[in-house]
């Protein structure tokens, strides 16, 4: 019987305490969060499919990192959103099936957002993302970039205005650097061949590679004039050119006759593949 009080009194007890779960408020530590600035190429901008469209701009990284800068002191985060959905200044990629069951990408079939897209909309700014898509970073401090990039004409109050001055025109407590790639990725995806750069010469081909005087520069240019009031924010490294899904890292004699676990096959096969060739073209 004593012990029945005592599971008693015990589940009284229980009963009684009510738990106190607070959530962590989110904290910016040493961050000011108050008006935060991105600059970058078509990844910041929210680039997909081949395009820029509103759905992707809104899907872009900064926007995600401003909706969570919101919980700990983030101000607005203002964009120059596309009016539409279907890409501007050409139709975005869809997935799609072909009457051969192919699911490869094909272009959108409906019609394009050329209402207002390439309107400028610099006096609707500043602008706390100015992702420019195709931007490398030697084109941020060139007069008169605007003029070869649709994307960044809409931005830039002149055509003559750099897009660093544009980009920098909102003060900033907190940035993100997103920039390089392009700087080598013409290069890369074009086969290597273009021209790899030495010195401060421009280079004007986009399937050359920037300099690293010329590139060193102009990071350094984007980067002071950022933190030329104290603003604090954060670099972003381009990953390894192999690692981007365009690339493959296979070599260019993969199959050896000398490599004794795949060399004694290499005849065979080309005697199975050389009948089928013929079944092939008898088939028209």
């Amino acid at each position: 019987m004593k012990h029945i009080y005592l599971l008693g009194a015990s589940l009284l007890v229980l009963a009684s305490c009510k738990p106190n779960l607070e959530p962590t408020k989110p904290t910016s530590g040493d961050a000011n969060f108050t008006s935060y600035v991105a600059i970058g190429n078509s990844l910041t901008a929210g680039y997909a499919d081949g395009t820029l469209y509103r759905s992707g701009q809104i899907s872009s990284y900064p926007n995600m990192l401003a909706e969570m800068f919101a919980f700990a002191g983030g101000g607005e985060f203002k964009q120059p959103l596309l009016p539409g959905d279907a890409g501007w200044p050409s139709l975005k990629y869809v997935l799609g099936v072909s009457s051969t069951g192919s699911l490869a990408p094909t272009v959108y079939s409906g019609t394009m957002d050329t209402a207002g897209s390439g309107t400028n909309v610099y006096a609707a700014g500043p602008y706390n993302n100015v992702g420019i898509p195709g931007i490398r970073c030697i084109d941020y401090i060139m007069p008169g970039y605007a003029t070869a990039n649709p994307y960044a004409a809409r931005l830039v109050n002149s055509p003559l205005q750099t897009a660093l001055a544009m980009a920098t025109s909102k003060p900033a407590t907190f940035y993100t650097v997103w920039l390089g790639a392009n700087d080598v990725l013409g290069y890369a995806t074009g086969g290597g061949v273009g021209t790899v750069n030495t010195g401060v010469t421009y280079p004007t081909a986009t399937n050359n590679i920037s300099s690293t005087t010329l590139f060193s520069l102009c990071y350094d240019s984007v980067v002071n004039n950022l933190a030329r009031t104290g603003a604090k924010g954060a670099l972003i490294n381009i990953p390894d050119v192999t690692s981007i899904p365009y690339f493959t890292t296979v070599p260019y004699n993969p199959l050896n006759a000398a490599d004794p676990n795949f060399g004694p096959q290499i005849a065979t096969l080309n005697t199975q593949f050389a009948q089928l060739n013929q079944v092939f073209t008898a088939l028209g």
